[in-house]
């Protein structure tokens, strides 16, 4: 492969990723336009050089650059930056300059900072089409085809690379057709120009593998630091990712802190030459970090079943090998359907682990008695866009509005997208959340294989309390079905089912920790994990958690269930607003008293009335 400083590349047809092999791929599995084709990679490995992490050392080596070097680089390019900022102006050229320099200040401080902790970083060049993969592998003009993000390519022409020998290579106007047609004569480049528009364009990745590294600073700076989400569990992870240790034995962590803060020359960098011994000490033990429980009345108010079997009893597992098989989408969907159907009222969200996944089931369905059964039940089927910002919320606001005209709409959504996180679905928003399949994510993804790769290097010869790459990469899962979940039952007063829909999720019967939890929910959120029965085929109990009577009897335990919990939802906001009655009423009262700064007593603002 030839990268060239203009962005492009030459790809041979030699190597694992070829010419050859890239449009067999291609034409085999139909990628999308945007997909990456890695070429090199520089990070851990697993098992470091023997005695030391790898990291990304190997790509400085490469390129035989010093750190002094970088720095300079650096500091050239903070100078231009603020030139640049300088010269600013309002039209559209002035500001793609601004943007422009200030993604290579970005860049080259990354790569400052991965040279300094080499160990801590993972660097790749990936080529993507320049345009769309018809164009890029010669399967076509690049006008037509089946890409998923179609693209015209980018005429930009080939320049030649600048190389260390040879930092400034001569260049002189080409003088081929193609060239003069678009110029007019006055594009300057070597003598290499075929005259054609480049096939693929060149990206360098630079990862950081440890969020401890960006938080040291914050702790650093500051005496005590927060942290609350609804997804931080398992926090012994969480503090081992973000390097938080408690203080020795003796000390507290806020003297830890005042040390971390006082200590020193305030103006030394130590810590940037050892960013993660800053954060040693820091976590508070006592009280110790809190995981709650849901403020719901659980078996009252939420109910929650894994489910391992299709309709027809055949197993429900939904794996990628799964996925070809003829039927699997057919009896999905149905399974799927019959849940919907057993939820009398409000919408439902149904997660999938991927967008392809999603695709070819909203495919398959609208060409079967699913999809009608979908609408039917539910009147409207909304299904999460992948691409921009916009129709996002278009589909947010289609399903939000129809469920508050109709009372009824289906989310069909993934795992990881926008509408798993950060969105609330309360009340009739969802009243039922159904998660298909575990949501691992790809292990062919770089950024995942060198997290894996990190954390067992760092285990080995740093780190023992840190996740193994194995543990790491199903908590990932986890993490993804914890925040779908947590879409619904947003307060006190909400009520809705949870379906799992994959045989892994199921109590085998057997394997449970020494708590005595089933171990196929252990990864689950602590507050619903007790929870989750396992529904069975027939009326055999096999785990200590059960629903037995198969599918036909879910639909009574869902009619059941929704019946009472809608009761028992009404009766405590019932209760929260003759609290909040009351607390309003001693609000008012309070507001007429006023501290006495002398006395130091309260009193009342105003003149007692006088009684007639």
């Amino acid at each position: 492969m030839d990268v060239f400083s203009n962005g492009t590349v030459h790809l041979y047809s030699e190597g694992k990723h070829g010419v050859t092999s890239t449009s067999e791929e291609y034409r085999k599995f139909k990628c999308s336009d945007d997909k990456e084709w890695e070429m090199n990679y520089y990070g851990p490995s697993g098992h470091g050089d023997g005695r030391n992490p790898g990291g990304c050392k190997g790509f400085f080596q490469t390129l035989d650059i010093t750190l002094l070097e970088i720095e300079t680089i650096q500091t050239q390019m903070g100078q231009f930056k603020e030139f640049m900022s300088s010269k600013r102006g309002a039209d559209d050229r002035s500001q793609k300059r601004t943007s422009l320099s200030d993604s290579l200040f970005e860049l080259v401080t990354k790569l400052c900072a991965a040279f300094k902790l080499s160990e801590h970083y993972y660097i790749s060049i990936a080529v993507t089409a320049n345009g769309n993969l018809d164009f890029a592998t010669g399967a076509g003009d690049g006008n037509g085809g089946f890409g998923h993000f179609k693209r015209k390519p980018k005429p930009v022409p080939q320049n030649p690379p600048v190389t260390r020998n040879n930092p400034h290579s001569r260049n002189t106007i080409c003088d081929h057709p193609s060239c003069n047609k678009k110029s007019n004569g006055t594009i300057s480049h070597d003598t290499h120009c075929n005259g054609q528009t480049p096939r693929w364009e060149s990206h360098l990745i630079v990862n950081l593998l440890t969020p401890g590294i960006l938080m040291a600073p914050l702790l650093r700076d500051c005496r005590s630091v927060v942290l609350a989400s609804g997804t931080l569990a398992p926090i012994g992870s969480l503090c081992a990712e973000l390097n938080l240790l408690p203080p020795p034995v003796g000390s507290s962590a806020s003297a830890s802190a005042s040390k971390s803060k006082n200590d020193g020359d305030p103006g030394e960098d130590k810590a940037d030459d050892d960013p993660l011994s800053t954060t040693t000490g820091r976590l508070q033990v006592t009280p110790r970090p809190l995981e709650a429980n849901h403020v719901i009345s659980l078996p009252k108010q939420l109910l929650a079943l894994s489910i391992g079997h299709f309709p027809d009893g055949t197993p429900l597992s939904a794996t990628y090998s799964n996925y070809s098989k003829a039927g699997f989408h057919d009896k999905l969907g149905s399974a799927i359907a019959s849940i919907i159907e057993s939820i009398p009222k409000g919408g439902v969200l149904v997660f999938f682990p991927s967008f392809s996944f999603l695709r070819k089931c909203v495919s398959t369905w609208q060409h079967n008695a699913t999809w009608e059964r979908l609408v039917s039940s539910k009147g409207e089927v909304v299904v999460e866009p992948s691409s921009s910002q916009s129709e996002f919320e278009e589909a947010r606001a289609l399903f939000n509005g129809t469920v508050e005209r109709t009372g009824n709409c289906i989310l069909l959504a993934v795992f990881r997208g926008k509408m798993s996180e950060g969105v609330s679905f309360n009340d009739d928003y969802a009243r039922g959340v159904i998660c298909v399949g575990v949501p691992f994510p790809s292990s062919y993804d770089r950024s995942i294989s060198a997290k894996m790769a990190y954390n067992n290097e760092q285990r080995r010869f740093r780190k023992k309390d840190l996740l193994a790459g194995s543990e790491w990469y199903t908590q990932q899962a986890y993490r993804a079905i914890s925040q779908a979940i947590g879409r619904c039952i947003r307060h006190a007063a909400d009520y809705g089912t949870i379906i799992l829909l994959d045989s892994r999720h199921c109590d085998d019967g057997h394997s449970y920790n020494q708590s005595g939890l089933c171990r196929a929910h252990a990864n689950l959120p602590k507050w619903m994990r007790s929870s989750v029965r396992t529904l069975r085929k027939d009326m055999r109990r096999e785990g200590r958690n059960d629903l037995v009577g198969g599918w036909s009897n879910l639909r009574r335990e869902m009619k059941t269930f929704f019946q009472e919990a809608a009761l028992h939802g009404a009766s405590v906001l019932e209760k929260q607003n003759e609290e909040f009655k009351r607390k309003q009423e001693s609000t008012s009262l309070s507001q007429d008293l006023a501290f006495d700064h002398k006395s130091g007593q309260w009193s009342s603002s105003q003149a007692s009335p006088k009684k007639e």
